[in-house]
C-alpha cells in the first residue's frame, strides 16, 4: 500500500493518506461515543510524521484537516471528558538550518499540547499544568502525568478537592528515584530551577547547547 502512493501528499486513490488516518480516528471516536459505549474508557494513539519532513506546504493542509476534525469533536461534546495530547517527536531537523545553534535548540524542543477534561477547569491540576508551560519537562514527565490521570480515575478522586494529599503524595515526590523512572507529573509543580541533569536529559539532547 505504501509503496504505490505518489506525490508530496502521498496520495492513494487521489486522497492524501493523512485523510484516511483522520477518518479512522473519527470512526473510532464516534463509535466510542455511542449510547452503547459512552461509559467505556478508551485509548487511542496515532503517529503521523511523514508530512512534515520533506515539504513545507503540506503541513498547512494537514493542520487544517486536523483542526476541522477536533472542532467537530468539540461541537459534538466528545472532548468534554477526554484527555487530548498533540505532540511532535522532535523539532525541525531536516535542513542545514538544523545544524545552526538555533536549529540545534529547536530540534530538541518538539511541539507539545495538552487539553484536560472539563472537570479539571477549576482544579489545582490545571493551575499546575499552566504554571509548568515555561519550565523544563520531558516525555518521561508525560508518562507520569498519564499515570496520575489513571490514578485519579481509579480512586474516583474529586479533582476540585485541593487537599486530597492521600491521592497526590506519590506524584509530588521529586527524589532521584522518581525522576529516573517516572519523571514529575505535569499536573504537579515542576521546580523552576530544574536542570537537564535533574531531568535525566543527556547533554546531547540538552537545550543549553553545552558541548
Amino acid at each position: 500500500y505504501y509503496s504505490i502512493r505518489k506525490g508530496p501528499y502521498k496520495c492513494h486513490f487521489k486522497k492524501p493518506t493523512y485523510l484516511l488516518w483522520l477518518q479512522q480516528i473519527e470512526l473510532f471516536i464516534k463509535q466510542m461515543n455511542t449510547m452503547k459505549n459512552k461509559d467505556v474508557p478508551y485509548f487511542s494513539y496515532t503517529f503521523i510524521s511523514e508530512y512534515t519532513h520533506d515539504y513545507l506546504s503540506v503541513p498547512r493542509d494537514f493542520d487544517y484537516a486536523l483542526t476541522k476534525m477536533l472542532q467537530n469533536f468539540k461541537d459534538k461534546g466528545w472532548l468534554e471528558n477526554t484527555l487530548v495530547i498533540l505532540f511532535g517527536d522532535h523539532g525541525h531537523r531536516m535542513s542545514s538550518f538544523s545544524r545552526t545553534p538555533m536549529g540545534r535548540f529547536e530540534r530538541n524542543r518538539p511541539f507539545f499540547s495538552m487539553k484536560l477534561p472539563n472537570k479539571f477547569r477549576k482544579s489545582i491540576f490545571l493551575k499546575n499544568l499552566q504554571s509548568n508551560k515555561n519550565k523544563l519537562s520531558t516525555f518521561i514527565d508525560v508518562y507520569q502525568t498519564l499515570r496520575q490521570i489513571l490514578y485519579i480515575n481509579k480512586f474516583n478522586q474529586d479533582v476540585s478537592d485541593q487537599e486530597n494529599s492521600a491521592c497526590r503524595n506519590q506524584f509530588k515526590k521529586n527524589d532521584h528515584k522518581i525522576r529516573t523512572h517516572r519523571g514529575i507529573s505535569l499536573l504537579e509543580q515542576i521546580p523552576e530551577n530544574r536542570t537537564c541533569h535533574d531531568a535525566m536529559i543527556s547533554m546531547k539532547r540538552c537545550s543549553c547547547l553545552q558541548r
